[in-house]
């Protein structure tokens, strides 16, 4: 018969003193990272309001010229946190109405079109008059528009600016414009 040898194992594991020491590192550098990341998420914020704003600008540039008639922007309490707005196809709109069987709810084609600041927490608009007089609307045959534009503000700011010719632009107020993220022109 053969002799089967046991086998030992080692049993090794890690002591109480060895995974405190491991946690309080883990404490520490977790401490560092989080400012960071806070900065990061209120600049992804802001973003988020000016890039969204932009869209719907392109969209109603791109319905005007399409239907042939003004595709409005209304904005309304826009002085400080209280702000929205929202489109419609040659009406006015009120983009703190929340019944869609009203005349003036803010829809296109039966789709909702506000946005508003519970849709970015954190984030007021520049200025105590209403930006461009209260309502915006692309010219329906060149797509040429009044000059004007909305400045996003948290801890920092970015501008949703359009022009004369109709250009609409995201930029950046010099020195507190977005660092580190996309590198958006001066305004």
């Amino acid at each position: 018969m053969k002799k089967i040898k046991s086998l030992k194992i080692d049993q090794s594991g890690v002591t109480l003193i060895e995974l405190l020491i491991t946690v309080a590192v883990l404490g520490i550098l977790i401490s560092l990272a989080v400012p960071s990341f806070t900065s990061t998420i209120e600049r992804r914020r802001l973003e988020g309001a000016a890039e969204e704003l932009y869209s719907y600008l392109q969209f109603a540039r791109s319905e005007s010229i399409k239907r042939a008639t003004d595709v409005r922007v209304y904005f309304t309490n826009t002085a400080g946190a209280d702000w929205c707005y929202g489109l419609k196809v040659n009406a006015t709109c009120d983009c703190t109405e929340t019944d869609s069987t009203q005349s003036d709810y803010c829809e296109i084609d039966g789709v909702k079109k506000i946005v508003n600041q519970d849709d970015h927490q954190g984030i007021t608009i520049n200025g105590s008059s209403q930006p461009f007089s209260g309502w915006f609307a692309f010219d329906n045959r060149r797509g040429t528009a009044e000059s004007g534009g909305v400045t996003f503000i948290n801890s920092y700011e970015i501008r949703v600016a359009v022009s004369t010719l109709g250009r609409i632009r995201v930029c950046g107020n010099n020195d507190t414009a977005l660092p580190d993220l996309i590198a958006y022109d001066a305004c």
